[in-house]
C-alpha cells in the first residue's frame, strides 16, 4: 500500500464531505460552502492508494507566549471513517502534519482533543485550564456605575477591540494573535458587540454575547470579557448587572488564576476546563524562538525523552541571557541537571505548570538544585489562557 500526505482539493471534496459528515454531523452543503469559502487550503488527507482515509484542518496561526509571539500550528476536524479506525492512520496524519509544520518553522502545535488521552499517546498536553463562571447578573449589582460609556458596535471597530485584548492579555501564554479576519469571522459574529470608553474615549474593556435558551432559563452567554484595568472591569460587570431583568443567568469564562468571586459579595458558580492541548515540534527552535525575563542570567542543561518525535528526544544545554537562550543540543545520555518528558516540558514552557510543583510530584528530575532555582525564574509569568477555539 502507498500512502501519501497532502493537501485536499476540490477533486477529492465528495470524500472529504462524506468523511466530515459522518463525523460531526453537519449538512453536506454546509461542508462544502465552509470547505470553499472558509477553508480554501487548509484541509490536508492522508490517502491509502489514492483514496481519502483520514483528514484534519491545519491552521498557520501566531501565538502570544508571554514576552513575543510565535508562529504556530492549530489542527481541527480530525477525522477518519469508521471502517478505516483503528488501523493507526491518526497517527500517520499527525506525524506527517509534525514534518510540514516543522518544515513551516512552526514549532507548536494546538489542538482542542475529543478525549485527552488519545492525542497524550503522541505527546499533546494540556496547556492551560479556564475558570467557566455561571450566576445570577444580579450578583454584579456592587459594580454598577456611571463612567464613560458603552458603545454598540459592529465589526469594522475590530482594531479597537484588538487593541483592548492585546493589552489586557500581555504577558499571558496562549492567547492568538487575531487577524481581521479572525476577529470579524470568529469574535465579532456574536449577536451583541460593546465597548466601554472611559471619559477621554479610550476604550478599555469590551464584552461580547448571545442570548441563549437553556431549560427555562434565559442565559447571557458571552464570548469574551474582556478589560485592561480594574476600573474598565468593573464598569463591564456593572454592564451585566444591568441585564437582571432580561436574563436570569450570565456566563463567562476566564484565566485559571483571574480571583473573580473574590471581587463578588455572592460568589458565582465556578468550574475548571481543560483549554487546549499543546504540542512541542521541535524543542530547541522553541527555546531558542521564546523570550524570557530579561533580568535571568545563567546556565542548565535538561533531559528531555520524546519516544514519537525522536529528534527531540536529547539533552538541552541552555544558557540564558538578557531574554533569550542559547541552546546546544547533545545526546540525551549526557549528564543533566534536570529530566523530564515533553509533555513536561510543554506544561513548564506555558507556566500550566510550575517547575518546584513538578519536582515535588516527581515529574520533574532534579539533580543540581540550582537548575531548579534558574528554570522557576525562567518560566514565570501568569496562568496560560486561550478564548479561541479551532
Amino acid at each position: 500500500m502507498e500512502f501519501r500526505y497532502q493537501p485536499i482539493t476540490e477533486a477529492d471534496l465528495d470524500s472529504y464531505v462524506r468523511i466530515e459528515q459522518q463525523a460531526y454531523g453537519s449538512s453536506p452543503d454546509e461542508i462544502r460552502t465552509w470547505f470553499r469559502e472558509k477553508l480554501r487550503d487548509l484541509p490536508r488527507g492522508l490517502f491509502r492508494d489514492g483514496q481519502l482515509v483520514t483528514q484534519l484542518v491545519l491552521y498557520p496561526v501566531e501565538v502570544q507566549t508571554g514576552y513575543n509571539s510565535v508562529p504556530c500550528g492549530a489542527i481541527g476536524s480530525v477525522a477518519t471513517p469508521p471502517e478505516d479506525r483503528r488501523r493507526g492512520y491518526t497517527g500517520r496524519i499527525l506525524r506527517a502534519m509534525c514534518d510540514e509544520l516543522r518544515a513551516d518553522r512552526r514549532y507548536m502545535c494546538f489542538l482542542y482533543p475529543f478525549k485527552e488521552s488519545f492525542y497524550g499517546q503522541y505527546g499533546w498536553v494540556t496547556s492551560s485550564e479556564v475558570r467557566a463562571y455561571r450566576g445570577e447578573p444580579a450578583r454584579f449589582a456592587s459594580f454598577r456605575q456611571d463612567q464613560g460609556r458603552f458603545v454598540a458596535c459592529d465589526a469594522d471597530s475590530f482594531a479597537e477591540f484588538d487593541a483592548v485584548y492585546r493589552r489586557a492579555l500581555r504577558g499571558r501564554f496562549g492567547p492568538l494573535v487575531r487577524s481581521e479576519h479572525w476577529w470579524r469571522d470568529t469574535v465579532l459574529s456574536s449577536t451583541y458587540r460593546y465597548l466601554w470608553r472611559d471619559d477621554a474615549g479610550v476604550a478599555r474593556a469590551y464584552i461580547c454575547y448571545n442570548r441563549r435558551e437553556e431549560k427555562d432559563d434565559r442565559v447571557m452567554a458571552c464570548r469574551e470579557v474582556v478589560a485592561c484595568d480594574p476600573v474598565a472591569r468593573g464598569q463591564v460587570f456593572g454592564f451585566i448587572a444591568n441585564h437582571d431583568s432580561q436574563f436570569e443567568a450570565v456566563k463567562l469564562n476566564a484565566p485559571a488564576d483571574a480571583p473573580l468571586n473574590m471581587l463578588l459579595p455572592d460568589p458565582l458558580d465556578c468550574t475548571i476546563g481543560a483549554g487546549p492541548m499543546l504540542r512541542l515540534i521541535d524543542i530547541a527552535e522553541v527555546f531558542t524562538a521564546l523570550r524570557y525575563p530579561a533580568d535571568c542570567r545563567g546556565r542548565l542543561s535538561i533531559a528531555v525523552r520524546d519516544s514519537w518525535l525522536d529528534w527531540n528526544q536529547a539533552t538541552y544545554e541552555l544558557e540564558v541571557s538578557d531574554g533569550v537562550i542559547a541552546c546546544r543540543r547533545q545526546p540525551y545520555d549526557a549528564a543533566a541537571d534536570l529530566c523530564c518528558d515533553v509533555g513536561v516540558l510543554t506544561q513548564l514552557l506555558t507556566r500550566y505548570l510550575r517547575p518546584r510543583t513538578a519536582a515535588a510530584f516527581g515529574l520533574l528530575e532534579v539533580t543540581q538544585r540550582p537548575a531548579l532555582d534558574l528554570i522557576e525564574r525562567l518560566f514565570a509569568g501568569l496562568a496560560p489562557f486561550s478564548s479561541d477555539y479551532y
